[in-house]
């Protein structure tokens, strides 16, 4: 707990002007005497949320918010390293936007791209979501699958909203849709958040899988009435959910599969893609191959690294995503925690690309 500690210390805040909620599970006997010996900012309260069900992050989200003061709420997982300009730069921002304004995220930024391959392309990942995709997204007005973390409120709006989906395993994304429907925007910030990216395979997966998971909860609830769901959104707005948060669940499905496929065609020639496929395939890691290069914020070795073996990387979402689809039936509200070491990697220069 001394590196969320240090993180909540380093922040350019106001002593007197925020409320540190640091929210534990009620049977936790771990964590509960760790944050005690911890040295966390002056007045932060720790809250122990009582056991019950469902187990997720969402549902301690709700219980920390009936609680908070003021007017803005910033969520940080207790691995991030926010940089210590983000709520300043998130408070201007919010005073300097229109009154439609409910959400605005901060960039996720990966410091262990150099520890692991899988590390490598989890960390480009985030650089060309978070600095591309959803800045985009946000000119654009479309609707925007907000990130787990860093992201900041309109305490008002969010409460008005009904708070996060406590049965929800991608509480974000759920949310940042549901904003969409309300016609509320997100917007982006800069400063970013520093995260560590899983080594392992096993941690990957069920990571993944508890994000492929809350994709498809997501986009159910928003089917479950398409026509109100359009109208609420608007039509076009409808159309780019559907290619956002569609695209992230039938995109890791098909990958394995189509490997095979692939696979298939190069040992039996009437199986064959033919020029136009390979083409196709080509120029779609070619497209995928210039937004890597281009993503800022990710060490050069790392970025190459991860860019030039995007194609052996992609199937492994297809094991997160059949795992996921398993999961609907059989565990659909199972919320798989991500383990998380202290960080070891130099913090300053992470923050490159992301510091205004």
């Amino acid at each position: 707990m001394a590196q969320p500690a240090r993180a909540m210390h380093a922040i350019d805040w106001p002593a007197d002007k925020w409320d540190i909620l640091l929210l534990l599970e009620e049977d936790d006997a771990t964590t509960l005497p760790a944050a005690l010996r911890a040295n966390f900012p002056r007045g932060t309260r720790i809250l122990t949320v009582p056991d019950g069900l469902p187990r997720t992050k969402p549902r301690a989200l709700n219980y920390g918010l009936a609680r908070a003061k003021g007017d803005y709420v910033c969520i940080f997982d207790v691995e991030d390293r926010p940089h210590p300009k983000q709520l300043k730069s998130a408070y201007r921002r919010f005073r300097n936007a229109a009154s439609d304004y409910a959400c605005l995220q901060a960039p996720l930024i990966g410091a262990n791209a150099n520890r692991a391959w899988l590390a490598a392309h989890w960390s480009l990942e985030y650089a060309v979501q978070f600095r591309f995709l959803l800045p985009a997204l946000a000119a654009i007005r479309a609707p925007i699958p907000i990130g787990g973390t860093s992201n900041h409120f309109d305490k008002a709006k969010l409460i008005s909203a009904g708070g996060w989906d406590a049965f929800n395993v991608t509480e974000d994304a759920d949310l940042g849709l549901r904003f969409a429907r309300l016609r509320w925007q997100i917007g982006t910030i800069e400063t970013g958040t520093l995260e560590d990216a899983p080594t392992s395979f096993r941690d990957w997966t069920t990571q993944r899988t508890r994000w492929i998971k809350g994709f498809m909860q997501t986009w159910l609830v928003l089917m479950k009435r398409p026509r109100q769901t359009a109208r609420q959104m608007g039509w076009p707005n409808f159309a780019m959910m559907q290619l956002t948060l569609g695209g992230a669940i039938l995109a890791p499905l098909a990958h394995g599969p189509f490997l095979i496929v692939l696979f298939a065609g190069m040992l039996f020639e009437q199986l064959s893609p033919g020029i136009a496929g390979w083409a196709l395939l080509f120029t779609g890691w070619l497209i995928t191959l210039v937004g890597d290069a281009l993503a800022p914020g990710v060490p050069r070795r790392a970025r190459w690294f991860a860019a030039l073996t995007r194609p052996l990387y992609w199937p492994l979402h297809s094991i997160a995503a059949w795992i996921a689809l398993s999961e609907m039936v059989t565990k659909p509200h199972y919320w798989a925690k991500t383990p998380h070491e202290p960080s070891l990697d130099a913090e300053p220069e992470c923050f490159t690309g992301y510091s205004r």
